[in-house]
């Protein structure tokens, strides 16, 4: 090919057309051949699995339209353009379903350019199937029949309509580099998601199915039902699934949670303080019942567990990005809310201030998703889906639900963890004991134990701006961490660490940073969120958006000011439903943003992306829509 393009260039009688066909022949020959080198290049580049939770995000993938496809079949470049300053590799590999894949930023093969950025691959593309699909979302989206907004970081923002309307599918048909809309690249809802029966379930005749739960005032349902909370607890407290706990040392596990209450504990050499009349209000009401009915003295009952099921919730919108690995696949979870006893069994004990819509005192079972690969996965998301075809209560309603829930409730479903249980936490959240509201976090120990441990993404008040007493000095620390990691903060790519640096920028001495548990001062006077000072100086945050996603993040901020949430308890809350909240802190001064929250619809629509995303073949979408995809990487 070299020979006779240097024939035909030194012919004065060829025609410069025939000149730049020459050309063209031969980078295509050239192509065909650095490409050679790929799957060694996918053999060696190990998938990194600190991307899973925390990936880099390409802010724009472009796509060129091969003159002729490589020898192998490769008739398209893909291009994902990301910062030099987030990756500084050579090669990215990731899971594309099934597949393992490398992208190359080395200037070989699809790569244009080494180390800029733009990281390239070749890949086999049905070009009518994409130009349709492609146009199908452009119509949808511009016709309205598709939602007009998306959601970054649980914020609903509107879709750039105008540059979905200059979008020109033709395009195509030109051997060129082009980008594309990234709102294209998100699948368009084209499965119905009803979050009330898919996500959030708290239709009665669900959570209080007699066959599943159990009413320990009434006495009505099924004492060992799969949805009490008393087997929830004896399949958590279980050492194996041939050795499930006896009702005596389901009964130790749980009177050995409660009574942490009854103590003042350090966390974190964070000072929790004991809240006492959980003896009063919980343990010695339910002791009392369970001597009753015939337990052995100081031995609770687990029919009698003081706690109604209020809801059963798919938390799959947590999971991390799956082209990196499956340590996260989000979660599952139980929310019960504590029953007053009085009410039940007469006036023996006092009546606690727990009843209500959401209830004063929940107690939510978080579980990890133990699935591990991308089939298993959205085979276990397709399950969910599915309810939403179906009558909640209804007997195959129930069933398909007790089957999703089993794969995580029970014990042995990950063998890797303490008592073989998919517990990631238990929370809890009250101010039902005392004032003020308080969110506590355990863990199960590798003795098998539940044990209070640091709450995720909260420091301890005195950081917070707005403590009382203030202590000036770590407010300025708090400040100081923010500032320096502020674009990382900003974009929802951190997490706060156990402990902190006296001193920023030097790494010793530490000081511990995260809470022994987080407390909402002041539901009222609307000062619960995260601050440093409100004017210039070495306490201010200086990134407006760095400091909402901090406190955001935080248990108290995000069941307080940053969504506008007065009572609490997020069942019920605008920041679900829809809700438009006006910046906590007053940024910008004078004229502070407005952020929208539609969490629920937002689940709906990740449930219905990953339901339509594919595990079997490298395609141009399932590759843009991993390389696009950013875990939430919340707790709530």
């Amino acid at each position: 090919m070299k020979n006779l393009c240097s024939f035909i260039s030194r012919n004065i009688q060829v025609t410069s057309c025939l000149m730049v066909a020459c050309i063209i022949l031969a980078s295509c020959h050239k192509e065909a051949i650095e490409n050679t080198d790929y799957p060694e290049i996918v053999k060696n580049t190990q998938i990194r699995p600190e991307f899973e939770k925390f990936p880099p995000i390409a802010e724009n993938i472009e796509v060129e339209v091969l003159q002729r496809p490589l020898n192998t079949g490769e008739n398209i470049r893909v291009v994902a353009n990301f910062e030099n300053s987030k990756l500084g590799l050579e090669f990215l590999a990731l899971h594309l379903g099934d597949t393992k894949i490398a992208l190359r930023d080395d200037g070989k093969g699809a790569d244009l350019k080494a180390k800029d950025g733009r990281f390239s691959i070749f890949i086999k593309q049905n070009i009518d199937s994409l130009s349709d699909e492609l146009n199908r979302r452009r119509e949808l989206i511009l016709s309205k029949r598709a939602p007009s907004f998306t959601f970054e970081h649980r914020m609903a923002v509107p879709i750039n309509l105008d540059r979905i309307k200059k979008f020109d599918i033709d395009r195509f048909e030109n051997d060129r580099i082009f980008e594309i809309p990234k709102d294209i690249l998100i699948p368009n809802l084209p499965v119905m998601i009803r979050h009330e029966k898919s996500l959030t379930i708290t239709a009665p005749s669900v959570i209080t199915d007699p066959e599943r739960t159990f009413n320990p005032c009434t006495e009505v349902g099924n004492p060992n039902g799969v949805w009490t909370f008393g087997s929830l607890m004896r399949q958590m407290a279980s050492a194996s699934p041939t050795s499930i706990a006896t009702d005596a040392e389901v009964s130790d596990f749980v009177l050995n949670w409660l009574e942490i209450w009854l103590t003042s504990v350090l966390v974190n050499e964070s000072g929790v303080a004991s809240r006492t009349l959980m003896k009063q209000y919980v343990i010695d009401p339910w002791l009392f019942r369970s001597q009753m009915a015939g337990a052995p003295l100081g031995q609770l009952k687990m029919e009698f567990a003081p706690f109604r099921l209020a809801a059963i919730v798919n938390r799959l919108d947590l999971r991390g990005n799956s082209g990196y690995g499956f340590s996260n696949a989000g979660e599952g979870r139980f929310i019960f809310s504590l029953i007053s006893s009085g009410g039940c069994w007469g006036s023996t004990f006092p009546d606690g201030p727990f009843e209500g819509p959401d209830g004063a005192f929940n107690v939510i079972l978080e579980y990890g998703i133990n699935k591990k690969s991308c089939t298993a996965v959205k085979a276990y998301a397709q399950e969910w889906a599915d309810l939403s075809t179906m009558i909640p209560g209804t007997v195959a309603y129930n069933n398909a639900l007790e089957h999703i829930t089993n794969q995580f409730t029970q014990c042995g479903t990950n063998t890797s963890k303490p008592n073989q249980s998919s517990l990631n936490q238990v929370r809890t959240n009250e101010n039902g004991l005392v004032l003020p509201w308080e969110l506590r976090e355990f863990n199960l120990a590798e003795s098998g134990e539940l044990i209070i441990v640091p709450v995720k993404m909260e420091p301890r008040y005195t950081f917070n701006g707005h403590s009382d007493p203030i202590s000036n000095t770590d407010v300025e620390r708090f400040a100081a961490y923010v500032n320096a990691n502020s674009a990382n903060i900003a974009n929802n790519n951190y997490e706060v660490p156990e402990k902190l640096s006296v001193t920023q920028g030097v790494p010793t001495p530490v000081m511990p940073f995260l809470a022994g548990s987080s407390i909402n001062e002041n539901l009222s006077g609307g000062i619960n969120h995260w601050d440093g000072s409100s004017t210039a100086g070495p306490a201010f945050i200086n990134d407006n958006e760095a400091r909402h996603m901090f406190s955001l993040n935080t248990c108290s901020g995000c069941h307080g000011r940053e969504t506008n949430t007065t009572s609490f308890v997020h069942l019920s809350s605008g920041f679900l439903t829809g809700i438009t909240v006006s910046d906590a802190a007053n940024r910008p001064t004078g004229s502070p943003v407005s952020r929208t929250f539609n969490d629920l619809g937002r689940r709906e629509m990740d449930l219905a992306n990953l339901i339509n995303g594919a595990c079997s073949k490298l395609d141009f979408l399932q590759l843009s829509e991993m390389l696009t995809f950013r875990p939430i990487n919340m707790v709530h």
